[in-house]
């Protein structure tokens, strides 16, 4: 893989991305993401992920603590996930309960910096990703 260069609008308050999830039966699915280098790990969307299929249920019980905008509460592996055009295969992703006003499907931590050299540059509003 290559590097790749991924726009963003500098003037909004988070670095809002689109992720690609390919299913295991083909199809193509764009997640609304956003970067968050606070994050340790990346998280979808638990109703997201279960609209798609990749999971079966919603947990019910699962409560989002105060002055918090997700709550982390199972792991999965999507099988073919796409962030700033670099491809991952077999990732491993938090399931996670979102406030619904975020308006997002996922966070994307910093397992994923951990796998790239991201380097963001605000003045030109770019992600310039390159594998390690």
């Amino acid at each position: 893989m290559s590097t790749t260069i991924t726009k963003f609008n500098t003037n909004k308050y988070y670095i809002f991305i689109k992720s690609i999830i390919t299913s295991c039966d083909g199809r193509i699915i764009n997640a609304n993401s956003i970067l968050d280098t606070g994050a340790p790990t990346t998280e979808f969307s638990d109703k997201f992920l279960l609209l798609f299929g990749f999971i079966d249920e919603l947990n019910t019980e699962i409560n989002i603590e105060k002055n918090l905008e997700s709550k982390k509460y199972r792991k999965i592996v999507l099988p073919n996930l796409e962030i700033c055009g670099q491809k991952l295969n077999n990732f491993e992703v938090a399931v996670s309960k979102f406030e619904d006003s975020w308006g997002i499907d996922a966070i994307i931590g910093l397992d994923f910096f951990r796998k790239f050299h991201v380097a963001i540059d605000y003045n030109l509003g770019e992600l310039v990703v390159t594998p390690y």
